[in-house]
């Protein structure tokens, strides 16, 4: 894949880590048949995401054609079956865990999330959103029984080395990659302006505190009770998410793509076309960003976003 990426330690979670074992495994000496078993478990999770979907827009009272709205989304399409991007299992297991979470059935929605944050990280960002659907006590149970599997799940290979390579690979797509930013560009140019040099490492540290103290916000004042409201508060805290990254490569949008489609919101289905103009950067061998492009995409993001968030009712 090049230095860039040859030269870092994996921030891969185990289980994903075992679909590629399982696939390199399947696919013997073969880089051509471990792909294709790759795509396959990933067409297996798109197969998965249309039948917990139509579980789901069923039990909202919602036509069954919203459906079509993710699954025949060309950004999904390419992303993920084309391009080999795990987030399409994570978004599985994800809505998965969701779907039992409104359907009372705890045990399957704490493996499903757990299953999730051990493929990728990123389903950590749900939980403190299910609290005022859990109540306090059932709350804790959730988060402590999600805490332990996850343990389980790393158990195998912990140790200092390993935890001190994670830790340096995660932090850096807080501290030094950037690629498609919104607000972390504007204050990149501000900081420029007053300091001269990139500030990417002081603001990529306080970002993150940022979009957790909005993540909390959404998580204790709506009513996240109800099971329209807790979908829309996922789609916007992942959203807040992605707004607050330094680095917003297209597949990040999935799991925000696929839940609003529970929802009013098709903010987000804009955003899964206007994020083409991020492939912009890869036309030049210097893989430089048209800052015209980024604020287009964006821009026509943002006011879908307060169109539909402050004047459409419906």
């Amino acid at each position: 894949m090049g230095e860039l990426s040859s030269g870092h330690y994996t921030n891969y979670p185990p289980l994903n880590q075992l679909f590629f074992a399982i696939a390199a495994w399947l696919g013997d000496e073969s880089i051509l048949a471990t792909i294709i078993w790759m795509r396959l478990f990933l067409i297996l999770a798109d197969i998965g995401i249309f039948i917990y979907s139509i579980k789901l827009l069923k039990l909202l009272g919602k036509p069954m054609w919203f459906i079509a709205l993710y699954f025949l989304n060309p950004f999904v399409i390419i992303e993920l079956t084309g391009n080999l991007h795990w987030e399409g299992m994570m978004a599985f297991l994800l809505l998965a865990s969701i779907y039992y979470l409104f359907s009372l059935k705890k045990w399957q929605s704490v493996l499903s999330m757990s299953y999730g944050i051990l493929l990728k990280l990123l389903p950590v960002i749900s939980l403190p959103l299910l609290f005022r659907r859990l109540k306090f006590k059932k709350a804790i149970l959730y988060y402590l029984a999600v805490a332990i599997v996850v343990m389980i799940g790393f158990a195998p290979f912990v140790s200092q080395d390993l935890l001190n390579k994670y830790a340096s690979s995660v932090g850096l797509w807080f501290g030094n990659f950037e690629f498609n930013a919104s607000i972390y560009y504007i204050i990149r140019a501000i900081g420029y302006q007053v300091t001269g040099y990139n500030i990417i490492q002081t603001v990529g540290r306080i970002l993150p505190v940022i979009t957790l103290v909005i993540i909390l916000g959404i998580s204790f004042i709506r009513k996240n009770e109800f099971p329209e409201i807790l979908l829309s508060s996922i789609v916007f805290s992942f959203f807040t998410y992605l707004l607050l990254s330094t680095t917003v490569h297209p597949w990040y949008l999935v799991i925000p793509l696929l839940f609003s489609i529970f929802t009013r919101y098709r903010f987000m289905l804009v955003w899964s076309f206007t994020i083409f103009l991020s492939y912009s950067a890869y036309s030049s061998e210097n893989f430089t960003e048209n800052n015209w492009f980024i604020a287009i995409e964006y821009i026509l993001v943002l006011f879908i976003f307060i169109f539909e968030l402050f004047w459409l009712k419906t």
